[in-house]
């Protein structure tokens, strides 16, 4: 570790400047300071030179096991993106069902109106399947003589 001196422009009210600056001397790392300048908004600015031990060398630069978080852009002006998403993907689900409801109504209107042809067909498929078999010999007899 190698002796380093950095310099600190500080403000703040005057109960906070006198605890860092009675922090920094306590540990004897404060080596000059300027005199306290007010403020127009009540507070206490100064410039404060402290000691900080600096290592040998830089230590090695590892890679980020994880990537950098994503951050938003100044100004805040992509704020509307994920409320926008979210409501064009409810519209979207919204829109699918009533889709789906509509298809259904339609589907029961068809079978109430055409009820009638629909039982007349299946009785006709029924009655025609029965003659068929009775002509091919399909009485449940497998000849003549039983």
């Amino acid at each position: 570790m190698r002796p380093h001196t950095v310099d600190r422009h500080v403000t703040g009210t005057t109960t906070e400047v006198a605890a860092l600056l009675r922090r920094h001397a306590q540990t004897g790392d404060l080596v000059a300071m300027t005199a306290p300048k007010p403020t127009a908004d009540g507070r206490v600015s100064l410039t404060l030179r402290a000691r900080t031990a600096l290592p040998d060398a830089d230590p090695p630069r590892l890679a980020r096991a994880v990537p950098a978080p994503v951050t938003k852009p100044a100004g805040g002006s992509a704020g509307w993106v994920r409320p926008a998403l979210i409501a064009f993907g409810a519209t979207a689900g919204l829109a699918m069902v009533g889709a789906l409801v509509w298809l259904l109504h339609l589907a029961y209107l068809w079978i109430a109106t055409h009820l009638a042809l629909l039982i007349g067909a299946l009785v006709t498929a029924v009655v025609l399947i029965v003659v068929v078999l009775r002509l091919l010999g399909g009485g449940g007899r497998h000849c003549p003589g039983c």
